[in-house]
């Protein structure tokens, strides 16, 4: 029998990526979030929700530009720090000493310790309530050398951090248990 939850906004597993901007005082910012996913494929798109009172709402609004990093395990303190401390009174980068530069394509920070970034432009935005969608118009996808195999990038050696939210808790990528696109019906019935 399964237990009810009632209405409980979540999914197994939520991804953590950090959301980059420039904030109001034109400092690059990040924070966290796991409301995140893929919602287009063309255009390429992502969805982040955002709460109006970060710093983070406020960048995306001015420069309608953005990057989303995908932090490894070994950086799961990284990105709690980002989630749990506010631009408006700690500079987070700095903070954590991270290197930034501007992307190459958006008016958006880009954080070199991180091993996988999409640059994304602005498509559209909604706001929901709590939280404000933005739908993000991938315009590139940039992954480290060191995470890729056979040149293309590999979920292992990306280790993204996945979050449960019922329990605050993070987890790393466990093992893969089959190749996609694979299943037929003669597979099922062997």
């Amino acid at each position: 029998m399964k237990k009810s939850f009632g209405a409980k906004a979540s999914l197994f597993p939520l991804p953590v990526v950090l959301i980059g901007t420039y904030a109001e005082d034109g400092e690059a910012n990040l924070m966290t979030a796991s409301w995140a996913g893929v919602v287009n494929s063309i255009p390429p798109m992502l969805s982040v929700s955002v709460r109006k009172a970060r710093a983070t709402y406020q960048g995306m609004e001015l420069n309608r530009e953005f990057t989303i990093s995908f932090p490894n395990s070994s950086q799961v303190k990284e990105a709690d720090f980002c989630g749990v401390v506010s631009h408006k009174t700690t500079n987070k980068p700095e903070a954590l000493g991270l290197k930034n530069k501007k992307s190459h394509i958006v008016n958006a920070p880009e954080f070199e310790d991180f091993p996988a970034v999409a640059h994304c432009k602005l498509s559209q935005s909604l706001d929901c309530g709590s939280h404000i969608v933005y739908l993000g118009e991938i315009l590139d996808l940039c992954v480290e050398e060191f995470a890729l195999t056979n040149d293309m990038p590999d979920l292992k050696k990306v280790d993204p951090i996945m979050y449960n939210n019922f329990t605050r808790t993070y987890y790393s990528v466990g093992e893969k248990i089959a190749d996609a696109y694979k299943m037929n019906i003669d597979t099922y019935n062997k």
